[in-house]
C-alpha cells in the first residue's frame, strides 16, 4: 500500500501539467532575452566571486548557477586547537 500510495499521490497537479503543456507549445520568443538576462547575473556573480580572497569560481555553462569550491576556505576558518 505504502508503494501504492506514494506513486498515486506525488505527482504534479493537472494545473502544473497543463501549465507545462501551454509551457513546450507556446511561444518561445522570451527565451533569449533572459537567457541574456540570466548569464549577465551569472557573469556578474562569478567576476564578484572571484574577486574575494581565497575564492576561485569558474564560470559554469549553465546560465545561472555558480558553486565556488570553498573546501580551502573551510580548512582556514577552523579555529584553533585548544
Amino acid at each position: 500500500m505504502a508503494k501504492l500510495q506514494s506513486q498515486s499521490a506525488t505527482n504534479a497537479s493537472s494545473i502544473s501539467q497543463w501549465a507545462s503543456v501551454e509551457a513546450l507549445n507556446g511561444t518561445q520568443d522570451f527565451i533569449p532575452k533572459f537567457q541574456k538576462i540570466f548569464e549577465e547575473r551569472r557573469d556578474l556573480v562569478v567576476s564578484m566571486l572571484n574577486q574575494t580572497n581565497g575564492i576561485e569560481c569558474p564560470k559554469p555553462e549553465g546560465p545561472f548557477t555558480s558553486i565556488p569550491p570553498s573546501a580551502s576556505l573551510l580548512a582556514r576558518g577552523r579555529p584553533a586547537a585548544r
